[in-house]
């Protein structure tokens, strides 16, 4: 890699890789890009953003990225995306009531998203999100972080969040300084 690496995720034998680069494996790779961790050699894998991915997620079918990006290759795509693990090309799932993601964690079909976004009403979700993997609709889970939720992690059923939160709920609120444990079937802290 020409340049800086600031994220990366591995599937398989497939290390994905987002920065400031421009070349990845021996091919030319902008901001993000895919080599064969035993060859060392770029895959095809090119989507092209038009700005840094933050986040990467995958269930080995899709690669769910994350960002302040706006387009893969001239394909809209606002902050949240699905690609191909082969190509890097966008599929039709689409999410637009989302900006500004920097976290990202798949189990079974439910992606979470996390960021500093609220979505509009009425289906009002503060930095935090679980989404369909399938249709991209919003649902029902809602533990509502205050501020910026910059990194989680899926560990069986639990959903560990950091960032510059203090406290989640939409009803009574729960106190946590920057670090969070949350159920990832009901949303309770």
């Amino acid at each position: 890699v020409n340049g800086i690496v600031h994220k990366s995720m591995l599937v398989g034998n497939t290390l994905y890789l987002s920065g400031i680069f421009s070349s990845v494996g021996g091919q030319q790779r902008v901001l993000a890009g895919a080599v064969d961790i035993t060859t060392g050699l770029a895959t095809p894998w090119n989507p092209l953003p038009n700005a840094e991915i933050n986040a990467f997620a995958s269930d080995g079918n899709v690669i769910w990225v994350g960002g302040n990006f706006l387009h893969f290759n001239g394909t809209v795509r606002q902050a949240i995306a699905a690609l191909d693990p082969i190509t890097g090309l966008p599929n039709a799932w689409e999410q637009s009531d989302i900006a500004l993601v920097s976290a990202l964690a798949v189990n079974n079909n439910t992606l979470y998203v996390g960021g500093g976004f609220q979505t509009p009403w009425p289906d009002v979700r503060d930095n935090l999100v679980a989404m369909d993997a399938t249709t991209a609709a919003i649902l029902p889970w809602n533990p509502s972080a205050s501020n910026w939720v910059k990194c989680m992690v899926l560990v069986d059923n639990t959903i560990y969040v950091g960032g510059d939160f203090t406290n989640f709920g939409t009803g009574p609120v729960v106190d946590r300084d920057h670090f969070g444990a949350i159920d990832a079937t009901t949303g309770e802290i």
